[in-house]
């Protein structure tokens, strides 16, 4: 069992590891996949992919996750 394989069966998903394994997905990969890419991987359902995505988010040091970058705030030098 790898890595990713345990980390699914540690969220209950590990009926997912096949597609993970077939798409190479690695444990270093997980912080790079974002809602669509989970889709893509096969991920249907939308609390599964929830699921994955909070845990992924703990593995990046907690708060949500987001796929895009949050914008800067502007400051004063961008306001006229």
């Amino acid at each position: 069992m790898n890595d990713v394989e345990n980390w699914l069966q540690g969220l209950g998903l590990g009926d997912y590891a096949q597609a993970f394994a077939e798409q190479e997905i690695a444990f270093d990969l997980l912080l790079e996949l974002g809602d669509d890419d989970l889709k893509e991987i096969g991920v249907a359902a939308l609390g599964h992919r929830k699921r994955m995505l909070r845990s992924i988010a703990g593995m990046c040091g907690g708060g949500s996750f987001s796929a895009l970058p949050t914008p800067a705030a502007p400051t004063d030098r961008d306001v006229l």
